[in-house]
């Protein structure tokens, strides 16, 4: 009975998988990842990237970055004590 089951499973996960709506999803996801690699602070908190409209605010400029519209970085500012992930994804992503 189990190996019934499963087997049935696996089919129905196959055509959903498979199906018009799942591959228009997949068409559309691969155009948003964001990969994003973090690794200790140990000089500060991270980075976001610069939004803003006044020079003086900005931390780091890069001209190899300047091709991905990212040439200016600011240090990423919390009012809560410690660093708090969704918060800085958040802020990141510009929302």
């Amino acid at each position: 009975l189990y190996p019934m089951i499963t087997e049935m499973f696996h089919k129905a996960m196959v055509r959903f998988l498979n199906g018009p709506q799942a591959q228009d999803m997949r068409a559309t996801d691969s155009n948003l990842y964001l990969v994003l690699a973090m690794r200790s602070f140990n000089r500060g908190p991270p980075m976001i990237p610069h939004r803003g409209t006044d020079p003086a605010d900005i931390t780091i400029s890069s001209s190899q970055d300047a091709q991905d519209g990212l040439a200016s970085w600011n240090r990423f500012r919390s009012d809560r004590k410690g660093f708090v992930l969704a918060e800085y994804l958040t802020v990141f992503c510009g929302e």
